[in-house]
């Protein structure tokens, strides 16, 4: 998915492909990996678009002086298959 403009704080609903790590050192042959497992729904408010990733916060403190973001999780771009604006601020 192209990066899209999306307004900071903006409570967003994000579907995307999750990575899929297997950390057994074994010399067995990988299992098949599920693909229902790796799609992914993140619901957050936008902290950031970056140029390689979608930033979203599980918190918001609207009367934080610095910095009102709390618990990012940081999205690659290239992973984001949908996102569906459940509020926007503007």
């Amino acid at each position: 998915m192209r990066r899209r403009l999306l307004a900071p704080r903006a409570l967003v609903l994000v579907e995307w492909f999750d990575a899929c790590i297997d950390t057994d050192d074994a010399d067995e042959e990988m299992p098949d990996i599920d693909p229902e497992y790796q799609n992914v729904y993140t619901m957050g408010f936008v902290a950031q678009c970056g140029r390689e990733n979608l930033a979203l916060s599980f918190d918001l403190y609207y009367n934080a002086k610095k910095n009102p973001f709390r618990t990012i999780t940081r999205i690659p771009w290239k992973m984001v298959k949908s996102i569906e604006i459940l509020h926007d601020p503007m």
